[in-house]
């Protein structure tokens, strides 16, 4: 499934976990592939996270998913 970025994101490596890692982030507008979605550590009352197709993790709470291409 895609998402598209809607505000800056750190991309966490290891863990889903603000502490975790980050080596990039994203901008507002980036387009990620997302193939899981996990429970991980809470921040701002939101604890799903998703996990992208490189195996990083990146928060949903900055993310619009487009279900509609969901189709591959």
């Amino acid at each position: 499934m895609k998402g598209i970025v809607n505000t800056y994101l750190n991309e966490r490596i290891n863990q889903a976990s603000v502490n975790a890692q980050n080596p990039i982030y994203y901008e507002p507008g980036d387009l990620i592939e997302i193939v899981d979605s996990i429970s991980g550590e809470k921040y701002d009352d939101n604890n799903v996270w998703y996990k992208l197709d490189n195996g990083a993790f990146i928060w949903s709470g900055g993310v619009k998913v487009n279900k509609e291409d969901d189709t591959e």
